[in-house]
């Protein structure tokens, strides 16, 4: 028989999620005698969850895509813009008049926007797939959403913008 003194079972979800490699989340949680544990499991997980964060802010200014809590309270919604800083899941809660706190973990993408400026030659379709090829050159492992050129004058120069559309996973 295992005795767990108090609630604090950070240990025994540490050894449960160190015993396989296809758990990326374990949650230890006591209900009367019982202890209940969730577990979360991918086939091929991109990277384990943070367990000792009790907020989750966003790395990134842009526009939530998807947020899937696992534990914790979304602070955002999907479809929502959100800047640099911004809490996207909280794990403070409410139970019965008090206020606990738990671990925030969860699954949220981001579309977040950039922009680059080069000076051009002239205003052919040829010149804007080079700045854009020359854009996306600069930060090879974004996960890009799309990209597009406009070309302009600015001070009497001619300039082309290239926006570029990423996502951005956080956990």
């Amino acid at each position: 028989i295992l005795r767990f003194p108090g609630n604090d079972f950070t240990e025994l979800e540490k050894k449960i999620l160190s015993s396989s490699s296809d758990l990326t989340f374990v949650s230890v949680k006591k209900s009367g005698h019982k202890l209940i544990i969730e577990a979360f499991c991918e086939k091929t997980p991109i990277e384990r969850f943070r367990l000792e964060k009790t907020e989750i802010l966003s790395p990134v200014g842009g526009t939530v895509l998807k947020i899937h809590v696992i534990s914790g309270k979304a602070a955002v919604s999907s479809g929502q813009k959100v800047t640099e800083g911004d809490l996207l899941v909280s794990g403070v809660y409410d139970l019965k008049g008090e206020e606990r706190t738990t671990k925030a973990v969860a699954e949220i993408e981001i579309a977040a926007e950039r922009q680059v400026k080069t000076e051009v030659s002239d205003e052919s379709e040829k010149t804007k797939e080079r700045a854009v090829a020359r854009a996306l050159a600069e930060k090879e492992d974004e996960d890009v959403i799309s990209s597009s050129a406009e070309i302009g004058r600015e001070n009497g120069k001619l300039i082309c913008v290239v926006t570029v559309v990423y996502r951005v996973r956080v956990t």
